[in-house]
């Protein structure tokens, strides 16, 4: 199981939930006012137009949709439907997520928001949002695919009274596809002030010891193992472990950051 934040998570996160309540009969309606009040947060009401699946391998829907704006020129070809399809499945609301995987709760399924993150430049882009709750404590995780410097999966949380972005995952190089299946891992890598060898060890590590997370041959983490033989949904039972382990994974590594910046502040 994940820990509690007993870590600085509480205090640090209360100082911007002041009407945070105990009771969770409350907390649905007034942690989550709360949590916008930060977030800049702009619901988008359209709905997405899927494509069909035969669609979805087309070179002309590729270029003239996805091309520079969430695929780059250096991908692979046998991930561009793939990775097409998880991006509808996660702007696509007329399916809703209707469960997380414990120790994870569902509050709510959102469905798009638009955000604006300032990285190496301002990137704006249309994220699906998904309130939840861990250890009572109400949170929200934004989630997409973007083209950065690679085709990327974006995961935010909000961190310190503004949106953190907790994961940029390069699908180029996490992603692989072997038929039917589209399998996303990682390798642990994670900027916390230590070498890259000594990181990665030190948070594997680290979730070994706190959750039930798997992992592969490799030692990288297994977050996803997608059927993208036909139309990927959000409430599709591979999505929702998909994203349960996203949210454990981000946590986790946020947990794991401020776990070293603790050790750190105190030599």
């Amino acid at each position: 199981m994940i820990l509690s934040y007993a870590m600085g998570f509480n205090h640090r996160w209360i100082k911007f939930l002041p009407y945070y309540s105990n009771n969770l009969r409350d907390v649905s309606q007034m942690t989550r006012i709360n949590l916008d009040e930060y977030n800049l947060n702009e619901v988008k009401k359209e709905k997405y137009q899927r494509h069909p699946y035969d669609k979805l391998h087309d070179k002309y829907l590729y270029n003239k949709l996805y091309h520079r704006k969430c695929i780059s020129d250096t991908i692979n070809d046998d991930l561009i439907a793939p990775i097409i399809n998880l991006y509808e499945a996660l702007m696509d609301t007329t399916h809703i997520l209707s469960k997380l995987n414990c120790p994870i709760e569902l509050e709510s399924d959102a469905g798009i928001s638009q955000q604006t993150l300032s990285l190496s430049r301002e990137v704006t882009s249309d994220y699906r949002t998904i309130y939840y709750k861990l250890n009572g404590q109400l949170d929200v995780i934004y989630v997409t695919v973007r083209l950065l410097d690679h085709t990327t999966l974006m995961l935010s949380r909000i961190h310190n009274k503004c949106i953190h972005n907790a994961l940029e995952l390069n699908l180029e190089k996490h992603a692989t596809s072997d038929g039917n299946y589209l399998y996303i891992t990682h390798d642990c890598a994670i900027n916390v002030g230590l070498n890259i060898c000594t990181a990665k060890k030190s948070l594997r590590t680290y979730i070994k010891k706190h959750s039930q997370m798997k992992f592969d041959e490799r030692s990288k983490i297994i977050l996803g193992k997608l059927d993208v033989s036909d139309l990927l949904y959000i409430d599709n039972e591979d999505m929702v472990e998909f994203l349960s382990n996203l949210i454990e994974y981000s946590v986790l590594r946020d947990e794991y950051s401020t776990y070293l910046k603790n050790i750190q502040k105190e030599q």
